[in-house]
């Protein structure tokens, strides 16, 4: 046992690939924790005093597995096969970082998975200090409970009660997410790993549910998350447009107070802006989630995850219609290969030239889109008009 474990906890440092040992020891710790904790799925089942509830989750998770590796062509090779019981909400707490006056968020750069723009604690104290850590006239931190996540495939991932009992459908489409990053990961590209991640598991969850009678209530949760993603969208690139519009490469600290006290305006400015759209529509949500959003103060680290995850999904979905046999006709799982083939191919290329084709996808999708009435699940986004990237606004710089 001893040299396994140094061999898995060398295994996770890499992984994690953080400058400060503190990170180090947490991660390798935690994840420890976790493996020595999972418990084989048949031996959970087996208990004559399992809570009936827990049985259902857990035989319809090896369901669902079965279904991405037969249907969605992902392979689980032993992964969710095994339970964890926490005793927590949340396996563990990412830290997102991003400057007052940016939609960007920090990275940090790990030799395996690249640069990402989060970090994971195990402990939700550990993650709030570390974020604590940056001043807040400077940076925006937010700090998220994460119910699972992907180790790409170094060691089986266990079903953690963190997600085991949620609907049938949100925890299908996070296994078939996270089944998915282990199908295609490209380092140091979080937007392209997540569209990717988020394009699968939504193409996939309809096909399992099907047999299932869950599909019109999914997908009226699923229209609902997507026209508010949409809105989020739009208030993020308006944002974007007008930090690239203040002063550039400041040169006095006086003027870089300057550009964060103009930020900061147009962030209050540009969320009531997007709050008014919002309400506007709120009589077609059923989901007070999303109404709620803008109750809170502007966080650019909260607002840079809606791009992490739905960035490129468009894309995602127009370079499936031309990866298909016959683009005619809809979609089937026979075109999946052609799919995952040219998403690898995409993987593959420079940054520059990766960008490049995402943005002609996106533009392909968008057209598609507008052309086809019948795709009511994309049809009805939130129009806001006052967050359009108007060319008149260049006094901004001034």
């Amino acid at each position: 046992m001893g040299l396994t474990l140094v061999l898995l906890m060398v295994a996770l440092a890499t992984l994690a690939g953080c400058s400060t040992l503190r990170f180090y020891q947490q991660a390798v710790t935690g994840q420890v924790r976790l493996l020595a904790a999972r418990e084989d799925v048949d031996r959970v089942l087996a208990r004559s005093d399992l809570d009936p509830t827990l049985r259902v989750a857990l035989l319809d998770s090896q369901q669902a597995l079965d279904f991405a590796q037969t249907r969605l062509q992902l392979k689980p090779a032993g992964r969710y096969g095994s339970y964890v019981d926490l005793n927590r909400e949340f396996v563990v707490w990412n830290v997102v970082v991003t400057p007052v006056d940016s939609v960007q968020p920090l990275t940090w750069c790990f030799p395996v998975a690249g640069c990402v723009s989060y970090r994971g604690y195990f402990k939700e104290q550990l993650a709030r200090d570390i974020a604590a850590d940056f001043a807040p006239t400077e940076f925006d931190t937010y700090v998220g409970g994460v119910p699972a996540y992907s180790t790409l495939g170094w060691f089986n991932d266990p079903l953690l009660s963190s997600f085991i009992h949620w609907p049938r459908a949100a925890r299908s489409e996070l296994l078939f997410h996270e089944l998915a990053h282990g199908k295609l990961y490209a380092p140091g590209d979080t937007e392209f790993n997540e569209s990717f991640a988020t394009y699968v598991a939504a193409y996939g969850l309809p096909l399992w549910l099907e047999d299932h009678n869950s599909v019109q209530t999914h997908q009226q949760a699923r229209l609902e998350r997507a026209r508010f993603n949409s809105l989020l969208l739009q208030l993020r690139a308006r944002l974007e447009a007008d930090f690239a519009q203040l002063m550039v490469e400041p040169s006095s600290s006086e003027l870089v107070d300057q550009r964060r006290e103009r930020a900061l305006a147009l962030r209050i400015q540009r969320y009531a802006q997007a709050k008014a759209c919002l309400a506007a529509v709120a009589s077609e949500f059923t989901d007070e989630r999303w109404l709620k959003f803008f109750d809170k103060p502007p966080n650019m680290a909260r607002l840079s995850l809606v791009g992490a995850y739905q960035q490129w999904v468009g894309a995602f979905r127009a370079l499936h219609r031309e990866a298909a046999i016959d683009q005619s006709s809809e979609l089937t799982d026979a075109d999946l290969a052609g799919f995952y083939a040219a998403a690898e191919a995409l993987a593959e290329l420079d940054e520059e030239a990766r960008r490049a084709e995402l943005e002609r996808l996106s533009a392909l999708d968008l057209k598609q889109r507008v052309e086809s009435e019948g795709d009511d699940q994309y049809s009805q986004d939130i129009e806001c008009e006052a967050l359009a990237d108007h060319s008149a606004d260049g006094h901004l710089a001034g």
